[in-house]
């Protein structure tokens, strides 16, 4: 089925088996029930709307010139076995080829791809990639979650969660000859030969407030990011910690990767690899970043198999007692991220922290503590419904992070709220 030349299409929850391709300005929507007159009053969680490849190709494919007006939003995308593209299998879930639209709040799961990208492969294109579970989707070569190659512009992978995806090279991310912005995601859980959460050959993207953690590469190592073909990567306020390893260079065609502000630990074989620990030197650290709970490797009793384990999921919101609080650098903030992977203000209390996570909700006095002292100053900030904007300091109360702060954020608030402390 195609869907063009252009116009929104709205998609009723259920299931439907079939195979897709996405036109130029074709916005495709799913999750509505039925009855919704406008598209905001959709629930893409609550009424499932599936796309089931049936192993007969790409689920979603996009073909050239879809520009960014066009969109895929709010879909279950599975069961797909990838575009044959020359001698190669691309792309099981979406094989987007020259084109460009906005792939939000999907989920993708359980496609394959014997070659490159088994949940998504982009092929010379540029979409905008946001909100979205990329999880349990294999490629036997290159790529488990997604798999970039010769980007054709700059590409935003942001507030996604990419985990338990396997492939050769890239658990979760392969990239080659491309330099995308990946910020706000957390990246877990995923299985390579090398760079169980990414690998990089020929590419320079900008990895910003990530949380990469739970990812193994045994063979080759890399655990968090294998760094490979002259790639020189800007690394910020990222998080990379309880990985089988760190992050590792290539010694033999070595880039100038840059390192700032981040939390790099506790990874089991090593945290830094062929290239200089910067720990202690641009805002740097070696600590634990305390979170709620780190997860952890299951070996599913056979500890003599590392492919036969698998990862126990955690928490990696921080602690109040957390390093990582308060101490990235704003300056590497993308201009187009503005919230955390909850959907909070990027920025409280004046300082970003690292990984995909912001704490400090609901903390207007910035004690890490939400308590009678933040509850006070609450009146002062509220605004009612749509009567935004609020003064500075009261996004901590915001927790829509729609503008105004009113009825619905102070419910949310009595959620965090800890009452008086001894």
């Amino acid at each position: 089925m195609w869907f063009g030349p252009g116009g929104e299409v709205w998609v009723q929850g259920g299931t439907y088996e079939e195979r897709i391709t996405l036109h130029p300005y074709a916005y495709l929507y799913g999750g509505f029930a039925g009855y919704e007159t406008v598209r905001a009053e959709r629930n893409w969680d609550a009424n499932l709307t599936t796309l089931d490849g049936q192993q007969e190709g790409s689920v979603v494919t996009a073909r050239a010139g879809c520009a960014a007006v066009g969109a895929i939003d709010g879909f279950t995308i599975t069961n797909g076995s990838g575009t044959v593209f020359g001698s190669y299998t691309r792309g099981g879930g979406l094989y987007l080829g020259w084109s460009f639209p906005t792939i939000a709040n999907n989920t993708i799961t359980g496609n394959e791809a014997g070659d490159y990208g088994g949940g998504l492969c982009l092929y010379s294109s540029s979409p905008t990639i946001v909100n979205n579970t990329i999880t349990d989707n294999i490629a036997a070569v290159y790529g488990g979650g997604l798999c970039l190659l010769l980007e054709a512009s700059p590409t935003t992978i942001a507030n996604n969660t990419i985990s338990g995806n396997s492939a050769g090279s890239g658990g979760a991310l392969y990239l080659y000859g491309s330099s995308p912005t990946i910020a706000n995601n957390t990246i877990k859980g995923n299985i390579a030969d090398g760079g169980g959460g990414l690998y990089l050959a020929f590419s320079s993207p900008a990895i910003e407030n990530n949380t990469i953690t739970g990812n193994s590469a045994d063979e080759y190592g890399g655990g968090g990011l294998y760094l490979y073909d002259y790639s020189s990567p800007t690394i910020a306020n990222t998080i990379v910690a309880f990985n089988s390893s760190g992050i590792r260079q290539d010694q033999y065609y070595a880039g100038t990767p840059t390192l700032r502000y981040n939390c790099v630990c506790s990874n089991t074989e090593y945290d830094y690899e062929g290239l200089s620990d910067p720990t202690g030197t641009n805002g740097n650290i070696d600590d634990d970043p305390v979170f709620v709970d780190p997860g952890y490797w299951d070996d599913n009793g056979t500890p003599g198999d590392p492919d036969d384990g698998f990862w126990v999921d955690g928490d990696y919101h921080l602690q109040a007692d957390s390093p990582c609080i308060n101490t990235g650098d704003n300056e590497a903030v993308p201009p187009q991220v503005t919230t955390d992977l909850d959907g909070h203000a990027r920025i409280l209390c004046d300082r970003v922290d690292m990984g995909a996570y912001e704490f400090g909700i609901g903390d207007y006095d910035c004690d890490q503590t939400v308590d009678l002292t933040d509850f006070a100053a609450w009146e002062a900030c509220m605004t009612g419904p749509d009567n935004g904007p609020y003064d500075s300091g009261c996004e901590a109360f915001d927790f829509e992070f729609d503008g105004d702060v009113d009825l619905h954020d102070f419910a949310l608030f009595q959620v965090f709220f800890k009452g008086p402390q001894p």
